[in-house]
């Protein structure tokens, strides 16, 4: 009786590994395995990016022409979205871990509700914007200040299960950054909410305005 249970032992583990398998469907219906192309790839009216710089322009006063207001270009705008997914032990010598990318958080979080080996999202979002020239009519070169000549962030993606408090990045002179901020929040049969955290310091570079030039 016991050599019948022995032999029978390698069938049952075969089963056993067939249903695991069966179990895992892999359905990534957004993401893709092809890592993003370069360059930019968020619009410039997207809704986060407003919530990072909200006017696009940077305004200071002037003794000599009162109100010098300058607007952002976006030199660098980039998103990418990323989910890791991690195959079971079971499938032993064809399991092989996958990275899927997006743009689109709401395709991110349908991909990861409905995919069981889905590990936590992550993601990085680059942010480059360099400051016009002054908007009124050039005039005679004034002393009129200092301003951020450009602006590099970086955040990375926050997945947690509450939102991200809006908190601002406490450096120095009259602009204000955003160092954690919600973004999306669904509830797909739990609570899942994504957010950005600013990484590092952000660099600003800064020069004199436009105006105190001959």
């Amino acid at each position: 009786m016991k050599g019948f249970i022995w032999a029978f032992l390698p069938l049952g583990a075969l089963i056993l590994l067939l249903v695991l398998n069966l179990g895992e469907i892999d359905h990534y219906e957004f993401g893709t395995e092809t890592p993003l192309p370069p360059g930019n790839n968020v619009d410039e009216d997207d809704p986060g990016l407003a919530r990072i710089l909200p006017e696009m322009k940077f305004v200071h006063a002037c003794p000599g022409c009162g109100e010098c207001v300058h607007h952002f270009e976006i030199v660098e705008n980039r998103r990418v979205l990323q989910l890791h997914d991690h195959d079971g032990w079971y499938k032993l010598f064809w399991a092989g871990d996958d990275e899927y990318y997006y743009t689109d958080p709401v395709h991110l979080i349908a991909d990861w509700g409905q995919n069981r080996t889905a590990e936590d999202p992550k993601g990085l979002w680059t942010i480059r914007v360099r400051s016009g020239p002054a908007s009124h009519p050039q005039g005679a070169s004034h002393e009129c200040g200092r301003l951020p000549r450009e602006i590099s962030l970086t955040y990375a993606l926050v997945f947690s299960d509450a939102p991200l408090d809006e908190t601002y990045y406490s450096g120095d002179g009259p602009l204000r950054l955003l160092q954690t901020f919600p973004w999306l929040y669904s509830n797909p049969g739990k609570p899942v909410s994504l957010g950005w955290r600013l990484q590092g310091s952000p660099h600003v570079e800064v020069a004199p305005c436009d105006c105190s030039r001959p």
